[in-house]
Formats: structure tokens, C-alpha cells, sequence
């Protein structure tokens, strides 16, 4: 999928090609979060088209509800008049969103269609409906669309930075529709409690993968939620700020593996971990992505997931050359975490706005001396500190 930013909030001009594994990265406030948000807005615009079976006789619900989201997720005032997002496959434009209108395309059907037996599902609703009277007829037609969204099984799953709050927010806030919460936060606070109810409810939720991430697995008991290491329990509203980021994570993903989720986006999956628990779970993500074929976007400031991203690239491209050394490389990194580089795309999000990519097609890999210009700010310094200390000491010889 090709996204088309045009004068939106920063970003005057942005195009980027998204594959099934995609990172952001780049400084605070330039426009990482900005650019998933808007990615996800797209994504989820073109599946309530699905409907479009029902275009005819209601085209202007199905835009009254995209226009909602629209205005939930982004603040009217900050946008440029002239701002819009063109979502293509390949050369073919499929959506097009700009405040004056809402653009569908011919070709969209072929990229997306609902399961014949969902569409006489909802046909029936639908014609139920109608013979109550126009105002029923509306009314569950919004619902439906609603529930092509619904949390059980959601066709874009949102996962914000702020989803540490999901742990202190009450439960029954996030159900409330007039609420001060965040429109995504609200949302991800919803899946996030359906699936940590289920999830606990059935047995306690114990994934190898991520208990040296989470550090304990996860349990409920007396109507809360707590982390047991070991037989040490602690609740999750007062665990760490690292564990009270992951565990959101882990849930979704839960959930990602159990339901139909044809795209997720992670903001800052590395919050509050140390570097070798942000290789772990950058790790668990890929091999949830190979496990159920969810296209993923990572926003982030680590050069750590970057240099994570790269090797499980490498370890794909190594094993690929012979069998022999495919089982070598399976005892370093098990092969359901292997990424194709087909599949990845990394782009850098610039402090003016500006984007590019830094995978590097012909290596097959991020560029290496992106994740080292990151890393190199603190370097330097400490080289000129270096300079200054012993070049001195030489002048005094």
C-alpha cells in the first residue's frame, strides 16, 4: 500500500510505500505518530467501504462515519485547508480523504470484500430494518458499520504510546462514548479489557516469549490483574512503567493471534525496557506478524529495534543460501522469527517534516549507517571530549 500525505499538520509532502513490516523512526514530534495515525485513518476508511453494497441507498452514513474518525483521531484546527491522504495499490489510487470530500475508487473491491456470509448477514439486518421505518433503517446501518469495526476482531488495531493509562483508566470509562479519554486510546482501552478478561478468564496467560519481557505472566485474581513472577505478585496498575507499557502490548497481540487483524500499529514499543527487552519483543512482534500475516508499523526512537529489524532480516537471507546453513542459523534465531526483506520498509521522519527511506533495496537491509548516526550523537561528543583531554596532555609533552 502507498500512502500520499500532502500538507498535513508538518508534513508537506510525503510519499511512503508500505510493505508488511514497516518502522518510523526519527526525533520527537516530527510527525512519526502522525503519519501511522493517518496510515490506520486510511486503512480503516477503505474497510467501512466494504459496505458499499449498501452505497446506493445510504453513500452518506458510511462518510458521516469516516468524518467521525477522521475528526476524533486529528484536530480540525491544525489542519491545512488543502491537506489530504491518497491511499493507492501500486499506481491505482483506492481512497482519497481531505476535508471538501471523500473519494472512493473502483479498484478498492479488489483489495478488500467482506465474506459472502457476513454480507447476508448484514443484508438481512439491513432489510429488517428498513421496513421499521427510515430512522431504524439508519440507525442499524451504523451500528453495522460500527461492527465492521467491532473490538472482537478488528481490521486496523491502533496500539498508542499512552496505552499504559489502559492500567489506571477504570474499565467502565472506556465504554462511556462521551468521555475526555483519547479517541484511540478509547479504543485500544476497550479491545485491550475484552482480551485480558478472556484471555485470564480461560487460564493465566503465560507466554514464553515475553515473560522475560513482562517478567512473570499474567493472571487474574479478586477482579484485578496482577503479574506473578515466581509466586511474587504484583498488580499491574502498580507494576513497573516498563511492564505497565508491555503488558498492552502483549494482550494485543493475543488477540491479533486469536482474530482477524489485517493491520496493527505500535507506537513506541520500546517504552520503559531496557535494550535487550526491546530486542525480545521486537522479536515476539515479527513472529506474530509471520504467525497470522498482519501487516505491522512500528513507530520509534530506538536504534535498537532497528539493529533487531536488521538481523532477523540477515538471518533470512543466510539461511536461504543453503539448508546447512539454515539449521546453524535456526539455533541462533528460530525460523518463525525470520523477516523477508520483500516485506520490510523503514522510512526516517525528519524534525522539518520531510521523510525518506532508509532501507537500502539492493542490500536488502536498513541502512546501516542510519542506526549509527542515531547512536553516534552521544559518540562524538564523547570523542571531542576525548580529543580535549589527551590532545592536551601532548602539547604538555
Amino acid at each position: 500500500m502507498k500512502l500520499l500525505i500532502e500538507n498535513f499538520y508538518n508534513i508537506k509532502h510525503a510519499e511512503l510505500d508500505f510493505k508488511k513490516f514497516n518502522i518510523l523512526i526519527g526525533p520527537q514530534a516530527a510527525g512519526k505518530s502522525l503519519i501511522a495515525k493517518a496510515y490506520h485513518t486510511a486503512v480503516q476508511a477503505l474497510s467501512l467501504y466494504n459496505l458499499s453494497f449498501l452505497n446506493e441507498k445510504h453513500p452518506e452514513i458510511i462518510e458521516n462515519r469516516i468524518k467521525v474518525i477522521l475528526d476524533s483521531t486529528f484536530e480540525n484546527y491544525s489542519k491545512h485547508e488543502n491537506s489530504k491522504l491518497t491511499l493507492s495499490k501500486d499506481t491505482s489510487p483506492l481512497l482519497t480523504l481531505s476535508q471538501s470530500r471523500i473519494k472512493i475508487s473502483d479498484n478498492y473491491l479488489e483489495e478488500l470484500d467482506l465474506d459472502p456470509s457476513d454480507k447476508k448477514h448484514i443484508l438481512e439486518a439491513f432489510r429488517t430494518g428498513d421496513n421499521a421505518g427510515t430512522y431504524t433503517a439508519n440507525l442499524l446501518l451504523t451500528m453495522v458499520i460500527d461492527a465492521a469495526l467491532d473490538i472482537n476482531s478488528p481490521y486496523s488495531l491502533f496500539i498508542p504510546a499512552s496505552r499504559s493509562l489502559v492500567n489506571i483508566v477504570a474499565e467502565n470509562l472506556f465504554w462511556m462514548s462521551d468521555n475526555n479519554i483519547d479517541y484511540l486510546l478509547n479504543k485500544f482501552g476497550r479491545l485491550y479489557f475484552k482480551n485480558i478478561k478472556n484471555i485470564t478468564s480461560e487460564e493465566n496467560f503465560n507466554c514464553p516469549q515475553l515473560n522475560s519481557v513482562i517478567k512473570g505472566h499474567i493472571e487474574q485474581k479478586n477482579n484485578t490483574y496482577i503479574i506473578n513472577e515466581q509466586g511474587r505478585q504484583t498488580t499491574i496498575v502498580n507494576s513497573s512503567s516498563g511492564q505497565q507499557a508491555t503488558v498492552p502490548i502483549a494482550i494485543a497481540l493475543e488477540a491479533i493471534k486469536k482474530t482477524l487483524c489485517n493491520y496493527a500499529f505500535i507506537e513506541e514499543p520500546e517504552a520503559h525496557i531496557f535494550p535487550d527487552a526491546q530486542n525480545l519483543l521486537t522479536r515476539y512482534i515479527a513472529e506474530v506478524h509471520n504467525q497470522t500475516g498482519t501487516n505491522i508499523t512500528l513507530t520509534t526512537h530506538s536504534p535498537y529495534l532497528l539493529t533487531t529489524v536488521n538481523t532477523l532480516i540477515y538471518a533470512n537471507s543466510v539461511a536461504s543460501q543453503s539448508e546447512e546453513k539454515a539449521d546453524k542459523v535456526r539455533e541462533i534465531i528460530p525460523e518463525s522469527e525470520w523477516l523477508k526483506a520483500e516485506d520490510v520498509a523503514a522510512y526516517m521522519v525528519n524534525g522539518d517534516g520531510t521523510v525518506s527511506s532508509i532501507f537500502d533495496e539492493k542490500e536488502g537491509l536498513i541502512v546501516a549507517d542510519s542506526i549509527d548516526d542515531i547512536s553516534d550523537v552521544i559518540g562524538n561528543a564523547y570523542n571531542q571530549l576525548l580529543d580535549i583531554e589527551f590532545g592536551e596532555e601532548e602539547q604538555d609533552d
